[in-house]
């Protein structure tokens, strides 16, 4: 008689990890820091916040995906995400080889973004187009100084040199901005959690969060984006008291 080993084996049950959020004092304050180092950096780190995008779809903008129609409807399309991962294959067909050094068993490569809810457009809220109109007038400079040979990928956030920006470069002076901030415990992807528990506040639907994250389902967005946070807490405590 055959016997099934897991036969009556009872799984742990799933927890979900509590996703870091900035409180809006934290918030503000690392946008202070931020607006004072006035850094690329610093833009990439603000562009974020109010923008909700990932790290390689911020690091995979190419300038031919902005469309600029001014201040207030300045529009960028979310095509493309850039990652350090192990060397495709030169005739990989879902990555372009970006940045590698023989003897390197990783490479730099540019992909489209997995989804088509992924491939989406945002229109710039004020504060994101600024940061771009700034990082614009720096690289044409560049470009100026290096006789238009300054990136040549046409990358909206680079190294000094014009080159693709190195993810890791990039994270580590982004806990350096934390860490003057004064902020513990977070990483990169709570700006996009942020970014989401903000929109909620301020009365964005589920639906267009949904759209502006690139999520398929609102539900995704609102359980796992989407956080409730003292201050919400408070008001729900005050209706309450009034009733």
């Amino acid at each position: 008689m055959l016997i099934n080993p897991l036969a009556g084996v009872k799984l742990p049950k799933y927890e979900s990890k509590e996703m870091r959020v900035l409180t809006r004092t934290e918030m503000y304050r690392l946008l202070e820091i931020c607006r004072a180092a006035d850094t690329r950096f610093a833009y990439g780190v603000i562009f974020t916040l109010y923008t909700g995008v990932r790290l390689g779809e911020l690091l995979g903008l190419r300038w031919s995906d902005v469309d600029w129609n001014g201040e207030d409807d300045t529009q960028i399309q979310i095509r493309h995400t850039l990652i350090r991962q192990y060397k495709p294959s030169k005739n990989d067909p879902d990555y372009e080889i970006i940045s590698w050094n023989p003897g390197q068993k990783t490479a730099i490569t540019l992909g489209r973004v997995k989804t088509s809810k992924s491939r989406r457009m945002l229109i710039m809220p004020t504060v994101a187009y600024e940061c771009l109109v700034k990082l614009k007038a720096w690289q044409d400079e560049m470009s100026q100084q290096f006789n238009g040979l300054f990136n040549s990928h046409g990358f909206v956030f680079t190294s000094v040199k014009g080159e693709a920006m190195e993810p890791r470069t990039f994270t580590d002076y982004f806990y350096e901005l934390v860490k003057v901030s004064g902020i513990k415990h977070a990483n990169f992807h709570a700006l996009r959690h942020t970014f989401a528990t903000r929109g909620n506040e301020y009365g964005i639907d589920a639906a267009t969060l949904a759209d502006l994250l690139g999520h398929a389902q609102t539900s995704t967005t609102m359980n796992m984006y989407v956080h409730s946070q003292d201050e919400q807490k408070r008001k729900a405590q005050n209706a309450f008291n009034q009733m």
